[in-house]
Order: C-alpha cells, then structure tokens, then sequence
C-alpha cells in the first residue's frame, strides 16, 4: 500500500479521524497542491477514460472482492463502474470541499453495501494512483515537475480513502456467498481484464477475431465463435449445429435491442451470447459454449455486458478509430448514451427503433411528475441520483427483446414487443416498482409517475413517430392529473394537425389585419351609468367573426399570444387617442396573458406605446387573469407596480377561479377585482355562490378597491347584485361585446334610455 494512503488509512480505521480539515492536514494536501492538480485535471482525467472498467477487471479477479460483490452485480455492474469513472475524474477536477467529501464518504457507504471489506477497499486506492501515474508519464514535463504533480495525486487520493473508509466502516460485514459462484465470477473477470489491458494499437483488424477467440479459449471456452452483425457471418471460431439452430434467434434478439448477455439452456446447455455494442449498434456476436451442461449465473451479467464493450472498443480502434482522441471516444459515446445513467439516448433509441423486426411492438414514455420540485428543493446531485435509481430499477424488469432509454430531464422510453394486455401488467408493475420510496442517504424520496403508451401493430412506423405518438400519449394522461398513463389513438394525431393548421392560419390573419376588437360595457348597477368597456378581441375569417375561445387553446402557450397582446394593446391605445379627440373619454380595461407580463420587453413596449400615445395612460385598465400561478404571480408583481406609476389601473380577473386567490390579494398590486362570470350566473340557484359574493363585496369596501360582476344575463341576477352591495358589472343582460360602430349607436340609445333595461 502506498505509504501515504496507510499512514492516513490506518487512523481512519479505527475512528481516530473526524472532519475534512483534519484529513486534509493529515495526509499532507492544502489549497496550492490542488491549484496545481486543476491546472492538469483536463489533461490527466482525459487520459484515464477507462478506469471505470479497469477498476472493476481487476477488482473482481480477487477472490475475496468477487465474493463480496457477486450478490449486487448483474444489470448494476454498468453503473457501479460508471460511478467509479465520475469519480476518478472528480478527484482531480472538483475542489476538496464539503460536498465531495460527503459524497467520498457516500460512495465507501456504498462499497460497504455491497459486501467490500473496508481493509481491502483502502488498497484500491492504488489503482486510482496507478492511473494517474500513467498519464502524468505522458505529459510534457520534466522529471521534477511529475515528481511533484504525482506527489499532489497521492495526497488527493489518501484524503479521498480516508473519506471513504469512514463511510465505509459504519456498515456491517458482507455475507459469504457459495464458492462455485465465485469460479464463474471469476472466470469471466479475468477475461474481463486482460481485454482491459489489451492496447488496441497493438491489434490488426485481420487477426482480431482470432485473437478473441484464443483468449476465450485460454479462458475456459474453447468452444467460442464470432459472428458478424447483422448478417451473422461467422468472422473466427468453429461452426456447430447447436450453435447455428439458436443464431437466428438471437441475431433478431440482438438487432431488436435485446443488447443483454444471456445463457440458452433449452437449445444449449451451455451457451452463451455476448453481443458487442459500438457506436451505438451491435458489431457481432460473441458466442461461447462448452461441452458442459450448466446455466449462467445471473449476477455475472454486467461482467459480460463489459466483456461485450472492451471486445466492441477493440474492434473499433482494429478498423480504424484508433486514432480517436479520449475526447472524441467521450463524444462518441455521448452521441448514442446518457452521460448520467448510461442508458441509450435519444438518438440511439430512434436507431434501435427502426431496427427492430417487423411485428407488433409498443413504445412507452415515463415521465416523473414534478421532477424540477425535487432538484429545486434538494438540489441536482440529489435528483440525478433519483434517475440514477429509476434507471437501475427498470432495466432488470424488461423482458427479452425490449429496452429502455432516456429521452429527456426526467422521461424514460421504454420499447418492446408483445400484446397489449401483457403490455398493461409489465407497465403497471414498473410503475409499482419506481414508486417505491427512494433511499437518498439524508431522507426518502416518493416519485409519482405519468405515461403514454402507443402499439404498433404493423410494425411499420419508424421510431421517430413512435415517439412523437407516446409523447402525445403522455400530454393526454398529464391532463387527467399526475400518476396516470394513456393510450395513443388516432385522433390525437388529427387534432395536432389541426393545431397546428390553426396557428398558422391565425399567423396569417396578424399580418394581414384581420382581427378586430370588439367591447363589452361595464355600467354602474345602480345609476345606469357606462363606466367604462372591456376590449376583447375577434377573428374575422369567412365571413364571420370567430371567438377567442375556438383559438386561444391553439396559440396560449406559443409566441403568438404575446404579438396577439402586442397587437390588441396598441390598438386600444389607438380607440382610446380616437376617443379623446372626439370628446368622448371612456376608460378601457384589456386582458394581457402571463406570457407577455413576463417577458423582458413587457415594460419597454409599454413605455414605447405610452409614448405615443402619452394622454390616454388614465384611462387603460389592465387586466391579470386570476388563475397565474404563485410563482408567476411573483415574477410579474413589480411590473405590475411600474404599471401603475405610469398612470395605469390594475384588475384581478376572473377571481375565484385558481387556489392561489387568497395569495394573489396580497401579492399582486391592483385595483379592481372582477367577480368570475361561473359564480354570477348560478347564483341564484346556488346560495353557496351567493354567500362567495357576499365575502367579496365587503372585501372590496373594506380594501378599497372597486369591484365589478361578469355575466350578468337576467334581471334577477341584477337585482340581487345589487342587494348584496355590488354596484358594478357587465354582461349579455347590458349588452353583448359589439364593434366599434355599434358600441357608438349603443351608447347613444343607452343614454337617451333607448336601451334602458324595462
């Protein structure tokens, strides 16, 4: 063990050592070693791309380690040496500070999980040591200067040991576990590692085969053969009639995503099928098989997963990428797998997808419901270990011939085949299984889950429309509430098509100037007097003029609602320039959506209109639907302040509507509250309603604020309003929203008492 590591190790182990700053004075490492070792992180962890595997090749070769992690491999074993190269690279890219040392310490708790004793686990460190040594050989400098780089790296990774070990050492002993495990553990870990260690330069593209083969063979499987992808050409090794009764099969397996090791005891005893994945795709086929009959362990699974990775990289470099920088393997390999979970991604899926043979299949897309809450509220490492958990939960639960990747922050798409009733029972156990507590160390965690599930029934759809459909799929079971999953069908296709033929028709009618607005009066209930108009626009298109509720659903969450806003602001400012030229002064209040509130040029399109039209401010009424939610209520509220220093009045819309009402009282700076038209129109039959207004009404006196009832559409409605104390409101009982044109007749009938109500 290296002097530095044991003389920090050897307290730690027996407890003698708390705290970061007393490890750190402790092996020897302050602030100017790991200024230097930032300088060359880049460099060195670059380097050392594959310590992850390296690590666990020769970690498994001990009998003891094999014996303590044979429990916890199978699926796992990716992950564990994906964490183990994310944190050989963070020990020299990352400062020694609290957070690192909390999770050091987590990863020795780790270690302890799976069975590692924690005195063999301090002489791991070595390797890490090894690692970096090999690199610093490689860099220009002069003896000296790797003398002192190599002696920062000691002293990094002794902190780092000591950390781990006081985590490991609050965990209890491993179970043993039975010795003919431990062979076949061992076995393939020893393949494991020399292909490891075999240099790829060294190896020829015509001789790699045969050399894959010969290694098996000096490693128990003189039997093996490899086969070609996709064709299933046989490239080294010997042909045998078991061997080719079950190829097929497993070719279509391999091809259809099923990328797993795995053993075919009813056609072979004994054999075993190694894919190799490159690039993103299958390669080849290792196949070993013995004459004696047995069955593959399963916890050995993610040692043969590995094999199939180091066979595939050999490969590679053999016909040409050997050339390839550790910068452009990483990007390789980002370009088909989730850098986090190590799950295909997007790209790779779709590949995979339209891979896979003809015949019924189904795509799913899970999604965690209110994931941003969980990063908000524990931060980023804690919610990328709830995907890291999700990710190891779901992929030993898919069956032969399906997969799963990540597609987004927090959607799995898992893919496969089979019938729809079987499709239900294996999603809902997934959704059972993933919403399961999970273990964070510092608390516990409860996901909830939606998902949108599509059948292919033909087999003909590509993968990027398979995707499209779950997707949508999945916005349809998020409408219905979290922890729901639904069917793609049909018609969900049709309506995006008209969405979408709709939002472009209606980008059409902005530039060519065919909206119009229309006003709907407000009056005071008691006196009869018009007190000011509401501006709500309408849509001139054949010949008629359409609402706002057949295209508000199309355009509310694109662009296009803020140049709606734009567009419908300006020209009441125009109306209102109009009007006060004309004598007839009447204050106008406008709808403006969240979208436009909180944009960056909400305030300076103001001001810009404003001054343009300096003389009108007084008598604009701005509009805030009460259903925005608390944070955008947050967002908009000093805007909103500003508004009002320049001369323009507030109003809570629709109020009633959202669960934050109570809240936006007190957040929100206005002046007017506007009753929701679905209390005003069934209050009468509904004295509950009635009782709602009633609270309103004194509200409104004792804050001082005025308050105005929508939809009025009877006399009794009327009369009770003003009962209850509400002396403002509009509706269809006043009048409906007219143009321009028909609102000037209107008023003068109104005032003549023309269209005095009897």
């Amino acid at each position: 063990m290296d002097r530095v590591i044991r003389d920090a190790v050897l307290p730690a182990r027996f407890g003698q050592v708390e705290g970061l700053e007393e490890i750190c004075r402790l092996v020897g490492y302050d602030h100017v070693q790991q200024a230097l070792l930032a300088k060359y992180a880049g460099a060195l962890t670059g380097l050392t791309q594959g310590f992850g595997q390296r690590y666990f090749g020769q970690l498994l070769e001990s009998h003891q380690a094999a014996q303590a992690l044979l429990p916890h491999l199978g699926s796992r074993l990716c992950l564990l040496t994906d964490q183990q190269q994310k944190h050989h690279h963070d020990l020299l890219c990352l400062p020694l500070d609290e957070a690192q040392a909390l999770r050091a310490r987590q990863l020795g708790e780790m270690h302890a999980r799976i069975g590692m004793d924690p005195s063999y686990l301090a002489g791991l460190g070595e390797l890490h040591i090894q690692a970096f040594s090999a690199a610093i050989a490689c860099l220009s400098l002069d003896a000296s200067q790797q003398a002192l780089l190599l002696q920062c790296v000691r002293k990094r990774v002794g902190a780092d040991m000591v950390l781990q070990l006081s985590g490991a050492l609050e965990l209890p002993s491993p179970l043993r576990v039975q010795s003919a495990d431990l062979f076949q553990v061992e076995q393939f870990s020893r393949l494991l590692s020399e292909l490891s260690n075999r240099e790829a330069s060294s190896l020829a593209a015509s001789t790699l085969p045969q050399y894959l083969i010969e290694l098996c063979g000096q490693h128990g499987f003189p039997a093996a053969s490899l086969y070609g992808l996709p064709n299933g050409q046989l490239l080294a090794g010997k042909r045998s009639a078991p061997v080719d009764a079950a190829l097929s099969h497993i070719i279509l397996e391999t091809l259809a995503g099923s990328h797993q090791p795995c053993a075919c005891s009813t056609c072979y005893p004994a054999l075993i099928t190694v894919p190799l994945i490159g690039s993103g795709k299958p390669l080849a086929l290792l196949v070993l098989a013995t004459e004696e009959a047995g069955s593959l362990q399963p916890s050995v699974h993610g040692i043969l997963a590995a094999i199939g990775r180091e066979a595939a990289r050999l490969l590679l470099a053999a016909v040409g990428q050997a050339t390839l920088t550790p910068a452009e393997q990483e990007l390789a390999y980002l370009s088909h797998y989730d850098s986090l979970t190590g799950l295909s991604n997007r790209t790779h899926l779709l590949a995979l997808l339209d891979g896979m043979p003809s015949g019924e299949r189904w795509v799913a897309v899970l999604a965690i419901d209110g994931f941003h809450e969980i990063n908000a509220r524990l931060g980023h490492d804690f919610g990328d270990r709830v995907l890291l958990s999700c990710a190891s939960r779901i992929t030993p639960m898919l069956p032969p011939g399906s997969g799963v990747g990540r597609v987004g922050a927090a959607r799995f798409l898992l893919y496969g085949h089979g019938a729809e009733v079987q499709l239900d029972s294996l999603i809902a156990s997934i959704v059972h299984v993933l919403e399961q507590p999970i273990d964070l160390g510092s608390e516990h965690v409860q996901i909830k889950l939606s998902g949108g599930v599509v059948m292919d029934k033909s087999g003909g759809c590509q993968g990027a429309t398979l995707l499209r459909r779950a997707d949508l799929a999945l916005i349809r079971a998020r409408h219905k509430g979290n922890s729901h999953w639904h069917y793609y069908d049909a018609a969900m296709d049709e309506e995006i098509r008209q969405l979408h033929c709709l939002r472009t028709e209606f980008s059409q009618a902005l530039a060519r100037d065919e909206l119009v607005l229309f006003f709907q009066p407000k009056i005071n209930l008691h006196t009869h007097a018009v007190i000011g108009v509401e501006v709500l626009v309408r849509w001139r298109k054949d010949g008629r003029y359409i609402a706002p509720g057949q295209f508000f659903p199309a355009i509310e969450a694109t662009d296009l609602m803020r140049l709606l806003d734009s567009w419908v602001l300006r020209e009441t400012l125009r109306h209102l320039a109009n009007w006060q030229r004309q004598f007839r002064a009447l204050p106008v209040s406008v709808n403006l959506s969240a979208m436009s509130l909180k944009h960056d040029d909400f305030l300076p399109m103001v001001e810009r209109l404003l001054a343009q039209y300096p003389q009108v401010a007084c008598l604009l009424e701005i509009e805030v639907l009460e259903t925005l939610s608390q944070q955008e209520a947050m967002q908009i509220a000093h805007k909103l302040e500003h508004c009002r220093a320049l001369g323009i009045r507030i109003a809570l819309d629709d109020f009633g509507t959202g669960a934050s009402s109570l809240v936006h009282l007190q957040q929100l700076p206005f002046d007017t509250i506007k009753i929701d038209q679905r209390f005003v129109r069934q209050m009468i039959e509904f004295p509950d309603n009635e009782a709602i207004i009633r609270s309103m009404v004194s509200y409104a006196s004792h804050s001082g604020r005025r308050l105005v009832a929508e939809g009025i559409e009877s006399q009794p409605i009327w009369q009770r309003l003003l009962e209850l104390g509400c002396e403002e409101g509009q509706g269809y009982e006043i009048s409906p929203p007219m143009s321009e044109e028909t609102l000037a007749l209107w008023l003068m009938e109104w005032h003549a008492g023309a269209a005095m109500p009897a």
